[in-house]
């Protein structure tokens, strides 16, 4: 009996000493992982102090929103390029306007896409196969697929643009046939207003049959706000001088010696003006994706930093090399150039980051 009472006795202690074995792991584990975690760069620091990050929440369906938000992309991955106003309007209703079919994309012919498709680091193949050349069915289909797998990845993290339940409808808009997805929390539009032959006229012309739509194949709200989701930036106006950083009123916005990255596509220009024109229609104004050291820019936000990467993110190495990680650089990364999608805080020449971190705007007031 003294023996078995003993026994009864250390049960309760090794019990115990397995319990805190398990929470001395854990707690190694998560001051491990919080060790590891990469370092902020000094300018990052500095732009958390000056560029507010924004934040999507839950989704708005149409009968919870207080108004329309008509965002504007020229093709498919452009869409990137305004997502904070997308997360900042996020008590809107978005109506995603894909203005063309991205039809004369040279990564349509096979020799351009079989130097750039890098399916052993992670890259999605493009679904069908679109190397039956530029404007054709396939490239066209292709270009449609990867924006909705990529908004699809996109409604995790951002609910603004939850698709789920949609169902493909068609119509004719702007003269030509039109695939309307209508989701919970948002609305897809896809035009065919022809790939490099943009005109502010025409996507006018489009955007006003698509608000007629309103009360039936949209909700019944009235436009808030439009954004421009497409990036114009050109260092020839003069307007970012490198020898100054003090245009923006941040060097962190602004650093010395560097010049916004210069892309200027015509349809992007075309976007742009529309979006200008539709502000008076609007409540809030129009939203146009610019550089910041634009004079014109007066808004900048910032995708918090697990958003960014979520989109964006490579794997450790050179950047051509890096494992494809975020669902940009996986489903884009077809179309990724110069050889993939840069990673940074900033659109600068000096990295050639056309979807950065930061975004800014040059808001025009209704």
């Amino acid at each position: 009996m003294p023996a078995a009472r003993r026994l009864r006795r250390r049960g309760p202690a090794r019990w115990v000493v397995g319990v805190a074995l398990v929470l001395t792991l854990v707690t190694v584990s998560l001051s491990t992982g919080f060790l590891l975690r990469p370092a902020q760069t000094v300018q990052q620091v500095a732009l958390a102090r000056v560029v507010p990050a924004v934040h999507s929440g839950q989704v708005v369906t149409a009968d919870q929103a207080r108004g329309l938000h008509l965002y504007l992309v020229p093709h498919a991955d452009d869409e990137l390029s305004g997502w904070t106003s997308l997360a900042d309007g996020s008590d809107l209703y978005p109506v995603l306007v894909l203005l063309t079919q991205g039809e004369q994309t040279a990564r349509c012919t096979p020799e351009v896409l079989a130097t750039h498709l890098e399916v052993e680091l992670g890259e999605r193949p493009p679904e069908p196969d679109p190397t039956t050349g530029r404007d054709t069915p396939a490239c066209r289909q292709a270009r449609w697929d990867a924006f909705r797998a990529s908004l699809g990845e996109a409604a995790r993290h951002t609910p603004a643009v939850d698709l789920s339940g949609a169902q493909e409808t068609t119509a004719t808009l702007g003269g030509s046939p039109a695939v309307l997805l209508r989701g919970r929390g948002a609305t897809v539009v896809a035009l065919d207003l022809g790939d490099g032959r943009l005109t502010p006229e025409a996507v006018g012309e489009a955007v006003a049959e698509v608000l007629a739509l309103s009360g039936t194949a949209l909700p019944d709200l009235p436009l808030t706000r439009v954004t421009a989701s497409a990036y114009v930036g050109t260092g020839a106006d003069g307007a970012d001088d490198p020898d100054d950083s003090s245009g923006c009123g941040s060097p962190a916005l602004c650093p010395a010696g560097e010049r916004a990255y210069e892309y200027a596509h015509e349809d992007h220009r075309a976007a742009m003006q529309a979006a200008r024109e539709l502000a008076p229609r609007t409540t809030e104004g129009s939203f146009l994706v610019t550089y910041p050291s634009d004079p014109a820019a007066t808004e900048h936000r910032a995708l918090p930093p697990e958003v960014y990467d979520a989109f964006m993110e490579l794997g450790p190495g050179a950047p051509d090399s890096a494992r494809r990680l975020g669902s940009h650089q996986r489903i884009y990364g077809w179309l990724g150039f110069p050889d993939v999608w840069r990673v940074g805080d900033l659109p600068l020449q000096s990295t050639q980051v056309v979807f950065p971190r930061v975004q800014s705007y040059e808001v025009v007031a209704p």
